[in-house]
């Protein structure tokens, strides 16, 4: 593995999901009554993981299709499979 990988472009996503972990990790010290009542401080923890699950497929159907693992997947459906089996 590792042909052709874009590490510019994985690093890049890296950085992201890991700025997100940040502000998730500060949300997290939060008193959860406090967390609960303002509805930006939902709406944001949301927002961090949907941007950071959408980063991990986006690496994950970098490498699969780098490496012509098989077909692009949307979703974490699927996603291991071909990451798995051709390790």
């Amino acid at each position: 593995m590792g042909c052709d990988l874009d590490q510019d472009r994985i690093n890049d996503k890296t950085t992201f999901i890991l700025n997100n972990l940040y502000k998730l990790k500060f949300l997290k010290r939060l008193p959860k009554e406090e967390f609960n009542e303002d509805f930006r401080n939902v709406d944001s923890a949301k927002y961090a993981l949907q941007v950071s699950i959408e980063a991990m497929i986006d690496i994950a159907n970098h490498i699969i299709a780098r490496n012509r693992l098989g077909r692009l997947e949307k979703s974490f459906e699927g996603l291991s499979t071909p990451l798995i089996t051709k390790s």
